[in-house]
């Protein structure tokens, strides 16, 4: 299975997005086995909503997955 927060990234599901970000201890840069965040997912995803959400809470927009690609580079 996903990490929350990458389900949440896929899926581009804010109520839970911000129910997640609150009420727990997330990893913010938890990496899949290709390297991609949930910040990279929801850039590739289009949830602009989430990218902002992910942003506001810390996330590091300067991540590169193994494929040396940025979250700007997969939006």
């Amino acid at each position: 299975g996903r990490p929350p927060i990458h389900s949440v990234a896929w899926t581009g599901h804010v109520t839970m997005g911000h129910r997640l970000l609150e009420a727990s201890a997330v990893n913010i840069d938890l990496a899949c086995h290709q390297g991609a965040t949930a910040l990279s997912i929801a850039s590739q995803e289009g949830h602009s909503n989430i990218v902002r959400m992910l942003l506001e809470k810390g996330a590091n927009p300067n991540h590169i997955d193994k494929y040396g690609r940025s979250p700007v580079k997969v939006a």
